[in-house]
């Protein structure tokens, strides 16, 4: 016997013949895993259910015949190898089992060293069949790493690994997509912070980053795992919102963002207290399309910041006088 099957390979013998599928199990069990059933029929039914490397099947049998098997075969079992055996000896009918699927050919009556060797033949070529989907899966695997890693810092952004604006606009206009086929509503808020750049001019950028990172953390807080959070421009953020019944909701993740804001940002052993304006849009209330909600939102966010600015100019005045 060939040292094949010392890994103990598995294999189903077919065979409406029971003298012949007796012998074959026999010979073949000293160094396999061997299965026998007698049609074509029995033999897919069993492969629905378990698992062989290697199928040694007759062709002339009753009912379906082995030519007609290994189709199906292929589609039950696509990494199971097939060698025929056949009582007819001609080239034609080799040729013929060969284009319909099986590896190898076996003519009766037959020497069971001849089996042993077309089996471990098949065995092998089933190894090569495996490393070689394995090495495909690899690279596959490998290609998407990849890719994944090239793609990253365009759709992401570097500080704070948040989407960027690219990124942002795409789910939107992918959220859109299905906001009107279900007719249900979405959110834009933009969100700026307030005084952020003397911030990083008094601290240094190392610590705006740093605050940046924090202010992203919380802020995914105040949304559903199903939203998005992104950071735009230097100071400013933006949420898309998905699960929005009413004006309500907007309201409510409103104080959401206020109440993560209280607590106060330690930098360099330093509290820094912030205050952010907020932009909000609703669809389709203010818009129906991606470029009209973000502009609505932007243009929200700029007369928020900009009463922000004289309020507090006002304080001062009030202050000094």
């Amino acid at each position: 016997m060939s040292e094949t099957g010392r890994d103990q390979a598995r294999l189903l013998i077919i065979d409406d013949d029971p003298e012949i599928r007796n012998v074959l199990h026999e010979f073949l069990s000293q160094s396999y895993q061997c299965a026998a059933v007698n049609s074509a029929e029995d033999a897919l039914m069993r492969l629905a259910t378990d698992t062989f490397e290697l199928i040694i099947s007759d062709i002339t049998m009753e009912r379906m015949s082995g030519l007609e098997m290994v189709p199906l075969i292929h589609k039950v079992a696509p990494r199971a190898v097939i060698v025929m055996i056949s009582g007819r000896q001609t080239i034609e009918y080799a040729i013929e089992a060969m284009r319909a699927g099986a590896f190898d050919y076996v003519t009766k009556p037959f020497d069971l060293r001849e089996v042993d060797a077309a089996v471990s033949r098949a065995l092998n070529h089933h190894k090569l069949l495996a490393a070689r989907q394995r090495y495909q899966s690899s690279l596959e695997d490998l290609v998407k790493h990849r890719r994944a890693e090239v793609e990253h810092p365009e759709y992401y952004d570097t500080v704070t690994d948040l989407p960027n604006r690219l990124l942002f606009e795409h789910r939107v206009r992918q959220s859109l997509v299905l906001a009107k086929d279900a007719q249900q509503m979405r959110g834009i808020f933009f969100l700026a912070v307030d005084g952020f750049k003397e911030i990083n001019e008094k601290l240094g950028h190392s610590a705006g980053d740093s605050l940046l990172k924090d202010l992203a953390g919380r802020l995914k807080q105040c949304v559903n795992e199903s939203d998005t959070v992104a950071r735009f421009d230097e100071d400013e953020f933006a949420l898309l919102l998905t699960r929005v019944t009413a004006t309500q909701d907007l309201a409510d993740v409103s104080r959401s963002i206020n109440e993560v804001l209280k607590p106060s940002f330690v930098l360099d052993g330093q509290e820094i207290c912030l205050s952010a304006s907020l932009g909000i849009s609703l669809f389709p209330c203010d818009g129906e399309d991606p470029g009209t909600l973000l502009h609505n939102a932007e243009t929200a966010l700029y007369r928020a910041r900009t009463h922000r600015l004289l309020i507090s100019r006002l304080s001062e005045t009030t202050a000094h006088n």
